[in-house]
Parts: C-alpha cells; structure tokens; sequence
C-alpha cells in the first residue's frame, strides 16, 4: 500500500486562542526560498570592482596626486565674489574668437592680456602678453595662447604660466588638450609646414614634416596622443584640401585620409576616432581610418561664423547676394542637421551650451533647441555687442565694445 505523505506538525496546532506564535514560527521553508546564492553577491562585488578599475583608469591623468593638487587649489582661487557684470574691459580690444565660457567661467585674450572670471566677475586669473596677433584655445582647466604670424606661445592654467616659449618657426595653428599636452603647426625650411607635438613638461613627443600641403588646422584628441590636421593644395589647378591623422606613439608612415577639392577647412574637431571638419563650402565627418561618415553642404551659402560643441558644431550661414536672411544649423558627429532657424540679418556670433544653441544677429540673441529647432528665447545683447558665449542655457556673457555684460535670455 502506498504510504501518504505527511506534513510536519504546525507549531501554531498547540496555542491556546489568543496566544501568538513565536517569532519565526511556520515561515521556516519560506525564508530559506527568500536566500540568495552567495556565489550572486561575489558576481556583483566583481562586477562593482571592475566597474571603479575602469573608471579610475579613464580618468588616471586627472587622478594623478598634481593634478588632484591643482583642482584643490584652483577651488581656493575661484571663491569670493567679484564686484559683478558688465566688467571694464579698459580700452582692450578683444576679438570674438578669444571670448569663450568653459565650466560657466569668462575665459578672453585682448590685445595684451589674458583673463579669467567666474559669474560674478572676479578674476581668477590676470596674465599680461606682447603678442600681436593672440589667439586663445581652452580645453578645460588649460589656455594655450600662440602669436599667429610669430613664434611666441604660452600654456596657462588659473595658478601659473606653465610654458612660456618660442616654437622653431612662424607658427599657423595651434591646440591643446585637458592634461596640458599640446601642439603647434609651424613652418618648416624646405617643407610646407612642421608639426611639433609636446607634453605636458613642454618635452617634444612628436614631430612631422608636411611636404606636399599647407597645414590650416589642427585638433588635438582628448588626450593628447593624436591630432587631426587640415592642409590646403593644390590638384590640376584648382585648389583642394587633405586631411590627416597623426599617431604621436606610432612611427609608421602617414598620407592623408581623406581630399576635397574646391573646400577650404578652417576648423576642426576630433575625439582620437572621429573628426568633423568645418570648411568654406561644405562640413565633413570622417572617421580616423577616412570612411566618410557624412557632410552637409552649404549649398552656395557662405560660411559666417562657426562654433564647435564637441564633436558636434553650430554654423551660421548666409547669401552672397542676399544678407537679409541667415540660416543657424546645428550639426551632428555625422554631419547631419539636427535643426536649424532662419534670422533676419547676419549672424555676427553664435555659441552653444546643453541643448541651446545661440545666434546673436542685430544686437539681439536668439536661442533654439539643438535638438528640434524649437525657440527658446531671446535677449537684448546691446547695439555694441560683438561676441556671446552662453554660460548656461538661459544665460550668456556678452562681449560688447569696452564691457563684458552678463545677460538673462527669456
């Protein structure tokens, strides 16, 4: 005979009514159900590791004791409170391209200096320079400043000059990245142009000789370890440019990726894989091995004004013969327009933070979304504004002709 199966006695059988079962009593097979796998919590203890491994070694530059040393100490010198916007710029000229916000900090170089204030325009740092024709660049906490037509450059940070120098010939372009490694583009006797990449100790880590083509551009990676360079030449008559990409840990030869004729590219953006180059005729986004991963044509509009906003960018364009109408186009790493809105007269600036991009056109700064075109605002920048720089997506310093205005867009 087949013997039935038989259940364990209930502790709850014996109590009197109204007596309450002890603590735990009955749950005993439902919590061992309820228990994990110790082997579940080592697989997430692993995976929580890997994950900080990871990220400490994506950041080890700014990781490094001098560089945590630098932020402490640049956290001291950003606090206080200036007197507040519009700040005199006394009787300095500035042009629009060395008028820039990085981290909702002021960063511009005039005529003889260059300058750095946080939102209530306290200077955070004030450095003078006999350049006579500056041209700035800032990647985050680091300002390279070369003379354009000369040889004398400088590296900045918000505690001290970190390179003050003279590059070996006339320099054409320049940039530099986060961790103070940097690059200038100069000429070269019997080339067409020299490429020296430096540390950031200012030790030479790279060098290269253009032979065939005038270098026009350079964007250095992240990192500081590539480059991207636009040359201009000339093809059966007519002029074209070449791009390249440069490996400073790699010695094997280089020619260019990628050639476009009748383009001139003035501007480059490059993230060490991509790059996308802004010219007079067209933008163009390649990958580092030169597949073309898109352009936009401007369709015989003209190139006003252009900024980058990472590897994406904002152009301004407008008609030779028609200036009553400008076109602002925001470009994605392919290339490709996300959105773009149509002003009346010519766009003399444009700037771009989050998802606002902003065009300042007949004294008057209008923002859109990046992403649908959607307007999003507009503020009166004065009738001497020259240049804007968005400090957030609903605010933006404005350059004007001897003050430096801070202005709400609504």
């Amino acid at each position: 005979m087949r013997k039935s199966k038989s259940n364990p006695p209930d502790p709850r059988d014996d109590l009197l009514p109204g007596e309450l079962p002890p603590l735990g009593a009955g749950r005993e097979k439902r919590g061992k159900r309820r228990r994990h796998p110790k082997a579940i919590y080592r697989v997430i203890a692993v995976l929580l590791c890997c994950a900080a491994a990871l990220l400490i070694w994506m950041n080890r530059e700014a990781l490094k004791p001098q560089n945590l040393l630098e932020w402490v100490q640049t956290q001291f010198v950003g606090m206080g409170i200036g007197d507040g916007y519009p700040a005199s710029l006394n009787g300095e000229s500035v042009k629009p391209a060395n008028f820039c916000s990085v981290d909702r900090d002021l960063y511009l170089t005039s005529d003889t200096t260059i300058l750095c204030m946080n939102d209530t325009a306290k200077t955070l740092f004030s450095r003078m320079h006999n350049f006579a024709d500056p041209v700035m660049r800032v990647n985050g906490s680091r300002v390279l400043v070369y003379n354009r037509g000369g040889t004398g450059f400088r590296v900045e940070n918000q505690l001290r000059t970190l390179v003050s120098g003279e590059a070996e010939g006339t320099i054409y372009c320049g940039d530099v990245a986060s961790n103070g490694r940097y690059a200038l583009v100069t000429t070269a006797g019997g080339y067409c142009g020299q490429l020296t990449a430096y540390l950031s100790d200012n030790t030479v880590a790279f060098r290269y000789w253009f032979s065939d083509d005038y270098p026009t551009a350079i964007a250095l990676s992240p990192d500081g370890t590539k480059a991207a360079v636009a040359a201009v030449g000339a093809s059966e008559g007519s002029l074209k440019s070449v791009l390249y990409v440069l490996d400073f840990n790699s010695d094997a030869a280089v020619s260019p990726i990628a050639a476009y004729p009748d383009t001139y590219f003035s501007a480059l953006a490059f993230d060490g894989s991509n790059l996308l180059a802004v010219g007079d005729t067209q933008a163009v986004a390649l990958s580092a091995d030169g597949t073309e991963r898109g352009r936009y044509d401007y369709a015989g509009q003209s190139l006003q004004t252009y900024t980058f906003d990472g590897g994406k960018a904002v152009l301004a364009l407008g008609d030779f013969q028609n200036a009553t109408n400008s076109t602002l186009v925001h470009l994605d790493a392919n290339a490709s327009p996300t959105a773009s809105a149509t002003l009346p007269g010519e766009i003399a600036d444009v700037s771009c933070f989050g998802d606002a991009m902003a065009a300042l056109a007949g004294g008057t700064i209008s923002t859109y979304s990046c992403s649908s075109g959607t307007a999003l605002g507009t503020a009166d920048a004065g009738g001497d504004a020259r240049a804007i720089a968005l400090r957030t997506e609903g605010e933006a310093y404005v350059l004007g002709v001897s003050e430096v205005r801070r202005v709400p867009i609504s």
